[in-house]
Parts: C-alpha cells; sequence; structure tokens
C-alpha cells in the first residue's frame, strides 16, 4: 500500500492522498483505536473541528485539528457540512465543521471515519473485547465516564496494576492494548496498600532488600503480566487515573534492567524513590555522555560481566551474598573487583568506592544503554 501511494503521488496527487486517508483509518481500526482517536484523526486529516454524536451513549465528542478536545455544546448542524449517519435510527452520526468551502477529501475523510467508528459499535449484542475496552481505559482524550466504564467492563475496580512494556514481549492478561509501540497491561493490583519508598523493584528471587508489599506488587503483580527475563514498568493507580499510570509506569520501564546485566527486570515507579526525580532531571543523552558512563561502557564491551557484578555488589550486604547472587566462588568475585578496581581508579567494596559505585549504577540505569544484553 506504501509503495503504491508513493508511486501514485509523482502521477495523481489527489489519488494519492485519498489512498492515505483510507490507509490511515484502516490502521487506526487494525490496531483497535478508541472511539476519540479516530474522530481525532479526521479532524488532523481535514483541518477542520470534527463532531460525533453517539445515540447510544447519549454524548457528543468535538475535536479541533490539533487533537483537543473542545467542552462547548455542539452547534446546529449545517445543511453543508460533511455528515454521514452511523446507525438506522439516525441518532448517531459524524461530521466535519469546515470554516470556508469543503476540502476535496472531506467527504471521504468523514465517509472512512464513520467506517471505523462502526467498527467500534456492537453488533447484534457483540459486548466489546478486553483489548478494545483496554484501548478505550488508556486513550487520555476520552472521557472520565467512558474510561470508567470500561474499567467496570474489564472487572477492574479499586486499586489497578498498570504494566508497560515492549512490542516485542506479548503480555499474559487478556486485558492489553499496543499504544505507541508498547503494550500495555491493566489488571487487579495485588497489594492492599502502596509500596513504600525503598521496596524492593525486581522480581528477581534473591533479593535482600525492600518490603514484602513492594515485592508482591513488582514480582507476583508482574511475573503474572509478563516472563520474569522481559522488561516491565509498573504502577498502581488508586483513582482510576490510567493514562497517569501509564506515564509514571512508562518511567519505571526506562530504568529496568536486562537481565544479563543484573537486573532488575520489573520495576515498580513506587519503589523508584528518588531515583526517578533524578531520572526526571537527568536525559537519557546525557547520561549516556557522562565520562564514567562512558568508561563503564567500555569496560563492558571487554568484560559482560561488569554491570550485573557492579549491582551485585552495590545491592547485597556482602561479597559473599553478592558472589551468590552471580554463583560465583568468593575468590572469583574478588578477582573480578581487583580487575575493575584497577580499570575504574577506585575499589567498589570501600565505603566511598561503594557510594560512587551506586551512584554509577543509577545513572546507568537512566542512560537506557542496560535495556539489552550486549554493550552499545
Amino acid at each position: 500500500m506504501r509503495e503504491l501511494i508513493v508511486r501514485m503521488t509523482v502521477t495523481d496527487g489527489d489519488a494519492a492522498s485519498a489512498l492515505r486517508v483510507i490507509s490511515h483509518f484502516d490502521a487506526l481500526v487494525e490496531h483497535g483505536a478508541s472511539t476519540a482517536a479516530i474522530v481525532r484523526a479526521a479532524a488532523a486529516l481535514s483541518g477542520s473541528i470534527a463532531g460525533w454524536r453517539d445515540g447510544a451513549g447519549d454524548r457528543t465528542t468535538r475535536m479541533d485539528p490539533a487533537g483537543r478536545t473542545l467542552l462547548e455544546p455542539a452547534p446546529s448542524l449545517e445543511a453543508a457540512w460533511p455528515r454521514v449517519l452511523l446507525d438506522r435510527s439516525g441518532t448517531s452520526s459524524v461530521w466535519l465543521e469546515p470554516t470556508d468551502d469543503d476540502g476535496p477529501l472531506d467527504q471521504l475523510i468523514v465517509e472512512r471515519c464513520a467506517q471505523a467508528l462502526r467498527a467500534k459499535m456492537p453488533r447484534g449484542g457483540r459486548a466489546a473485547s478486553p483489548h478494545e475496552l483496554a484501548r478505550i481505559a488508556c486513550e487520555p482524550e476520552v472521557t472520565d465516564r467512558e474510561r470508567a466504564d470500561a474499567l467496570l467492563s474489564l472487572g477492574l475496580t479499586g486499586r489497578i496494576l498498570v504494566a508497560v512494556t515492549s512490542a516485542s514481549v506479548v503480555p499474559v492478561p487478556p486485558a492489553r492494548c499496543l499504544l505507541d509501540d508498547q503494550w500495555i497491561v491493566l489488571a487487579h493490583s495485588d497489594t492492599g496498600s502502596r509500596s513504600r519508598p525503598g521496596a524492593s523493584s525486581s522480581s528477581d528471587s534473591g533479593s535482600s532488600s525492600g518490603s514484602s508489599s513492594g515485592r508482591l506488587t513488582a514480582a507476583a503483580s508482574a511475573v503474572s503480566v509478563a516472563p520474569a527475563n522481559a522488561r516491565v514498568g509498573l504502577c498502581v493507580v488508586d483513582d482510576g487515573d490510567v493514562p497517569g499510570g501509564i506515564r509514571r509506569a512508562r518511567r519505571a520501564l526506562d530504568l529496568a534492567v536486562a537481565p544479563a546485566c543484573g537486573g532488575p527486570t520489573h520495576v515498580t515507579f513506587e519503589a523508584l524513590g528518588a531515583l526517578a526525580t533524578f531520572a526526571e532531571a537527568v536525559d537519557s543523552q546525557a547520561a549516556r555522555t557522562a565520562p564514567e558512563i562512558v568508561l563503564l561502557e567500555a569496560l563492558r564491551a571487554r568484560r559482560p560481566w561488569v554491570p550485573a557484578t557492579l549491582r551485585a555488589v552495590t545491592i547485597e550486604a556482602s561479597l559473599r551474598q553478592a558472589a551468590g547472587r552471580l554463583h560465583l566462588h568468593h575468590s572469583s568475585l574478588s578477582a573480578r573487583l581487583e580487575w575493575l578496581a584497577s580499570e575504574l581508579g577506585y575499589a567498589v567494596t570501600s565505603p566511598a568506592g561503594r557510594e560512587r559505585a551506586a551512584a554509577a549504577w543509577a545513572l546507568w540505569r537512566i542512560s537506557g544503554l542496560l535495556h539489552e544484553d550486549a554493550p552499545h
């Protein structure tokens, strides 16, 4: 389809634009876009306000070309405006509100928008799928009522666990949707209270730090969402603000580490504490260019065990426990640490060195360089 559009652009710009419109709405339907996203696309493509009247739900949605929801009441529909009825009753419809003459593609846009909206309407009593309901709950443009109804239909009330994984990791729960090339998962939270700062942020077994509440959020809930070796960001939402939970879960995912680098693979936003503030203040590119991170990446290219070793030494209470985490003999770990000290210029086992190594590890996580097993 894309190759056809490129070829037609040279010979027939209007025809190519029409194909782009068709392809865009087809893609929205294929990816289970919400009704708000479909109306927003019509407004953006036409350059005018797009409106949708849902007769079944007795509500009207209007959006401007910038994608903003208009709160003022809908005006009386003018006969000249492009409009398509969505059902036989005539109570549901979609329209455009052009300020000047109709654009050459306005009628096509409103027709394809109507077709996409019809695909979202229940047929013969068919209930919306968990994917469709999850998409509605995740879209920031939907109303609070629509989101609450979607969550209720999913059986999600009270505290909700929001999880984010990469597109390559297909989550287990059915209440999931693809949003901006990431899987968003909605599930029940397994904890009765929000995990506290300092709680464990890893699903890895053998963690010696953190509260049991934090471990339950990160381990029990996260493993039920995706495999333990997959990077997952999590956040607990107790006020129905799913879009806000997605933003926080994405921040947690940014700080998740590949298993070969020592983890943590499953990270809860609530357990990040001050690290979340650091990650907001320092972007990944700045972290990547920090001299200490440049040096650590160079060492990692020579010795792939550097990240996991650095983490084990900084989080475990003793070198013997660190060796156990790494499945090494104590003497083998000592040899690694001697080599690291000679390359870094300080011993990571000394009080000052341990503090410096912990800060470097935090910055290394922020850089995003530890998302993959292999060095960059």
